[in-house]
């Protein structure tokens, strides 16, 4: 037994039929299908005042011609996007395309979106998303400080301060890139030490950096705040002859250098005679030439009375009058005594 379908079936399976044959059917259904290539626009980075185009390609994927009505842009950056004028609204046949030109202008800088909606047969419309990023026009300068920025495709890394350009000078603990060579304070190194000028205490002096040894000369040259830290200081003492010994009751002088007549000791017992010093040879001249508290050193003093036999005249008398005994009278005058 044939069933016959109710009445309720019947419209459902007539409006499955007609979206199948798209044809012979109410305008609102089988109006054709709208296809677009690509499905969404990347215009990418462009300069505020240039332009930049990009295909749009609109193709009639339905079974009969349609009607394209103008597009339309949409959206916060809806004026930065258009489409070329193609003779709106524009039939599109049964599988035919049509290929549109739509241009972003970007008028202010950084990302720009937009939707274009393309309405075809009735209520149908296409919606095709649109992006750009604009950029600084090119020579841009807003700082007025004489160099383009970067984004502009100069190099002022920051136009938006005149003081931070390629020829500004590096300020110190600013923490800002002021002469745009890609470091934050970091100064050129003018004396070629190895030390730029942030980190140089003096960068027109190559003996001073913080990698420097300290010398003694009166600067810091290690850059730590403290001068000649670190170096051996003497006390110099007046060295009138001249003889490398300094007279040990002058006044001494503290440095870590050489000072000029005197020496690094005070070890000279005669500071007025260039041979007497600790280090001279000792001569039979009844002078302590050697410092070492005695005259006669390796010269023998037979009798004991503190000059050596070689300039004592009377070698068996410890008296130093020359007498021959302990009276202090010589002999002769003895005789004469007697002869009386």
């Amino acid at each position: 037994m044939n069933r016959i379908p109710s009445p309720s079936v019947f419209p459902v399976l007539y409006a499955a039929l007609c979206l199948f044959a798209l044809s012979g059917c109410s305008e609102d259904v089988g109006s054709g299908l709208l296809d677009a290539i690509p499905e969404s626009l990347d215009f990418g980075d462009i300069r505020v005042g240039e332009t930049a185009l990009a295909p749009l390609t609109l193709q009639n994927g339905g079974f009969q011609d349609v009607e394209v009505e103008t597009p339309e842009t949409t959206g916060s950056a809806a004026t930065a996007f258009s489409v070329a004028e193609q003779g709106w609204p524009y039939s599109l046949t049964q599988g035919d395309i049509v290929v549109l030109q739509v241009s972003f202008a970007p008028t202010a800088t950084g990302p720009q979106e937009s939707t274009l909606t393309i309405a075809y047969g009735g209520a149908v419309s296409l919606e095709v998303p649109l992006v750009g990023n604009g950029l600084v026009a090119a020579g841009t300068d807003a700082d007025g400080d004489g160099y383009v920025d970067v984004a502009a495709g100069g190099d002022d890394c920051d136009d938006d301060d005149a003081l931070v350009n390629p020829a500004a000078a590096e300020i110190c603990a600013d923490s800002i890139d002021n002469d745009c060579d890609g470091t934050v304070d970091v100064g050129d190194d003018f004396d070629s030490d190895g030390s730029d000028a942030c980190a140089d205490c003096d960068d027109t002096n190559d003996s001073v950096s913080p990698s420097t040894a300290e010398a003694c000369d009166g600067i810091d040259n290690d850059c730590d705040d403290i001068i000649d830290e670190d170096v051996v200081f003497n006390d110099w003492y007046t060295d009138l002859d001249e003889d490398g010994y300094g007279d040990p009751d002058s006044a001494p002088t503290s440095s870590c250098t050489d000072v000029p007549g005197a020496a690094a000791n005070g070890d000279d017992c005669d500071d007025e005679d260039e041979d007497i010093h600790p280090n001279a040879l000792e001569y039979c001249d009844y002078k302590d030439s050697n410092c070492n508290g005695s005259v006669v050193d390796q010269f023998p003093d037979d009798d004991g009375d503190g000059r050596p036999n070689c300039i004592d005249t009377d070698t068996g008398d410890d008296d130093d009058s020359g007498d021959d005994d302990d009276s202090g009278d010589d002999d002769e005058s003895d005789d004469h005594e007697d002869d009386d």
